[in-house]
């Protein structure tokens, strides 16, 4: 009896197989977790998605009005140049050009027509005798 009592008492067959097997409390407060945590990013994630598509579409308005704002400026610099080729090639400032530099209107005695001169007319191919005779 004195080894009975040296030697501990073998524990019961029950007692083993619990503590090899995973426990399950555990187990389940960890999926328990996990879920509360992904249904709680859920929101947050659809928060941010909805922030960065708000901000990419007000960033779309600011490119807009700045291209609206440029073709306006083309338009007025678009009339002006128009205005500025009008008054340059208006018949009064090209008169008063001329007239600085010493021309004036030509008058219909002035210009002399002149008439190109009668071409002999030549048929090719030449006859046979003229190219003989050529020689």
């Amino acid at each position: 009896m004195i080894a009975a009592r040296i030697l501990p008492a073998p524990e019961p067959a029950r007692r083993e197989r619990e503590l090899t097997r995973p426990r399950r409390g555990a187990a389940m407060r960890r999926a328990m977790w996990l879920r509360i945590a992904v249904f709680a990013s859920l929101p947050f994630l659809l928060v941010m998605a909805y922030v960065a598509l708000f901000a990419h579409v007000t960033s779309l308005g600011y490119t807009y009005a700045r291209a609206q704002s440029d073709l306006q400026h083309a338009r007025t610099e678009h009339l002006q140049l128009e205005d500025q080729v009008a008054r340059l090639q208006s018949p009064q400032r090209l008169a008063a050009i001329a007239k600085r530099l010493g021309m004036k209107d030509p008058g219909t005695e002035l210009v002399v027509r002149l008439v190109p001169p009668p071409t002999v007319a030549t048929r090719w191919p030449l006859p046979l005798d003229t190219i003989f005779r050529m020689r």
